[in-house]
């Protein structure tokens, strides 16, 4: 018998070998090179306030480049960002410094079948 299922690479950024500044986990999917639209949220207590990444992967053998656009709850563009990421890299970039509350990131790789994108 034959199932589906979900993998993940996770990515670990360490302080000092033993504490860790973040974890984050990519899907292990086939990777596009269609716009990419990632929801960011906003959470706020008495104790924290939530601060959210965007992770970036390109799978390619090759460097690459992208246009990021950050918009706010309303659709209003504040942001438009171009990263370029050598071959088979990674890059994690705050929007909570840009976005204050909710709202979208909008990826566009320059590449087909080039990157994958997690919040």
């Amino acid at each position: 018998m034959q199932g589906r299922y979900l993998a993940a690479v996770t990515r670990y950024s360490a302080k000092d070998g033993v504490n860790y500044n973040l974890a984050s986990s990519l899907e292990a999917r086939k990777a596009t090179g269609e716009k990419m639209y990632l929801p960011i949220g906003h959470e706020t207590g008495v104790c924290y306030s939530e601060k959210n990444y965007v992770d970036i992967a390109n799978v390619l053998s090759s460097s690459t480049s992208a246009v990021l656009k950050f918009r706010d709850s309303t659709g209003a563009l504040k942001k438009t960002q171009s990263i370029a990421l050598k071959a088979r890299n990674t890059l994690c970039i705050s929007v909570s410094s840009t976005l204050k509350g909710t709202g979208t990131v909008e990826l566009a790789p320059a590449a087909l079948n080039s990157m994958l994108s997690e919040v």
